[in-house]
Order: structure tokens, then C-alpha cells, then sequence
């Protein structure tokens, strides 16, 4: 191949599926801001806007919302998960760095773990379980039904069409 020519695209499997984290990381720093925003506007019209109760909400709404709002995106941006033909890829989002692969045909069991308001904005937390014992868990993934579903069509995942289940 000639100095500075392209080198070809891999072709993905048709079996390559990826799955993102859910906008429902933000839920709690939009709780946090609705709250302190709530507190803070009852104190000022109670004419104790300059009480320190209304400094503590005024601080909160300016620092630690912020920082809330940012570790969110840093994981809503960082949590991916792919299933390939053969494994399945994880990068389970920020602060964690670590990239972690799982062999399909060492998975024995897939779990699904969603609560109220999973069901509600249908994200949910989905365990791998190794032969091993090894537990992988994938917390706040989307359509995390249509995940154990791509787990259970992968070809290299024989032992997974039985034994996936939701809790």
C-alpha cells in the first residue's frame, strides 16, 4: 500500500449492536436544582433572602449543581457497551477508565434489574454473570430489554437463550 493512501474500513458483523447510558443519569441534578431552587425561592419571598439558609441554597445552586451536571454528562458521554460477534465490550463511563471484555460463550446468565422509574424511562441495570462468578454490572443503560434480546441472538451465546431474566 502506497505512503498516505486510505486504508480500508473494517466491516462490522451484522451481529456488532451498541448500547448507550440513559438521560436519566441527569434526574438527580435536576431533583438537586428543583429543591434548593424551590427552598431558595420560598426564603426570599418570606423575606429571609439574606439569612443563612438562603446562602447555603445559593451555594449548592452554584457549585454543586455544576458539579453534578458535569459528572452526569461525563458518564452519560462515557458509558458504552458493545456486543460483537464474539464478546461483549464495556466501557462503563466516568470516573472509571478501564475498558473490560467478556466472552459471550463465558456468560451463563444475564439479569435485569429495574425499578419503578426504570420502568417509567425504561433504563435499568443489566448484570452479567461468568462461569466464574464474575458479575458485570451495567447500570443506567437504555432499552436495556432490547440489550438482554441482542445478547440472547448473538451466535457465540448458546446457554443465554434460556436462562435471562428481568427482577
Amino acid at each position: 500500500m502506497a505512503k498516505g493512501a486510505l486504508k480500508p474500513k473494517r466491516r462490522r458483523s451484522a451481529w456488532d449492536k451498541k448500547f448507550r447510558a440513559h438521560w436519566s443519569v441527569f434526574l438527580p441534578t435536576i431533583a438537586v436544582t428543583v429543591l434548593y431552587g424551590s427552598a431558595f425561592v420560598w426564603l426570599w419571598g418570606a423575606g429571609e433572602a439574606n439569612g443563612a439558609l438562603a446562602r447555603v441554597c445559593l451555594l449548592v445552586l452554584a457549585v454543586g449543581v455544576p458539579m453534578l451536571f458535569v459528572h452526569a454528562g461525563l458518564r452519560f458521554t462515557t458509558t458504552r457497551l458493545r456486543i460483537g460477534k464474539r464478546a461483549v465490550i464495556m466501557r462503563l463511563g466516568w470516573p472509571r477508565r478501564r475498558l473490560d471484555s467478556v466472552k459471550l460463550r463465558e456468560i451463563t446468565r444475564v439479569d435485569l434489574r429495574r425499578g419503578i422509574a426504570g420502568r417509567l424511562f425504561d433504563t435499568g441495570t443489566v448484570v452479567l454473570i461468568t462461569r466464574t462468578g464474575v458479575r458485570h454490572s451495567i447500570s443506567d443503560i437504555a432499552a436495556p430489554q432490547s440489550l438482554v434480546a441482542a445478547l440472547r441472538a448473538a451466535p457465540a451465546a448458546r446457554l443465554l437463550r434460556t436462562q435471562a431474566g428481568e427482577t
